[in-house]
């Protein structure tokens, strides 16, 4: 599965590229972002892959003029309440360009518009002042600051969503029809 929107693409996570989301994720200036920062083994990696549920989970490299550059998720979704986890990763070179953001709402249509989902689910670590003003920026919300985590909670519905970045994806579909 690819996913083309916003002059990029989201390829679905294969085995082929889990070595390459190994390395990355093990990389510091990525995995000091991350909820888990230990290192993960070959075998490790190789775990987390076999649990993957196709139907409920959905990890995309990001890749950008044929350069794989990222990871998007939709993961956990839960299709009785029609929620969904999200999450989203890029090198440390494209964070500062409008990747992430062209990622986040290729991601974010695909849940909403064609899986039909109606909230995301994100947990930011609290010293991630970028990731928590990013979000924000989508339209998510706290839910859950709980003082005993090393993470916020935050909550995107698709109302909100639209209403922060309609005007933003009309924009977009026109540069990148």
């Amino acid at each position: 599965m690819i996913l083309r929107r916003f002059g990029l693409e989201l390829i679905r996570l294969t085995l082929e590229d889990l070595e390459l989301l190994r390395n990355w994720r093990n990389d510091s200036e990525i995995s000091r972002f991350m909820i888990f920062r230990g290192h993960i083994t070959p075998e490790e990696q190789q775990e987390w892959f076999r649990r993957i549920d196709p139907k409920n989970d959905y990890y995309f490299i990001i890749s950008v003029n044929g350069t794989k550059i990222g990871l998007a998720d939709v993961k956990k979704i839960n299709w009785k309440e029609k929620s969904t986890e999200g999450g989203l990763f890029v090198l440390p070179q494209y964070r500062q360009t409008d990747i992430p953001f062209r990622a986040s709402l290729s991601g974010n249509d695909f849940a909403f518009f064609e899986l039909g989902l109606n909230f995301f689910l994100a947990r930011v670590l609290k010293g991630n002042v970028r990731a928590l003003r990013y979000n924000r920026g989508l339209g998510y919300v706290v839910v859950s600051d709980n003082p005993d985590e090393d993470f916020i909670t935050m909550k995107l519905t698709r109302d909100a969503y639209l209403s922060k970045t309609d005007h933003l994806r009309r924009y977009l579909q026109k540069i990148y029809p």
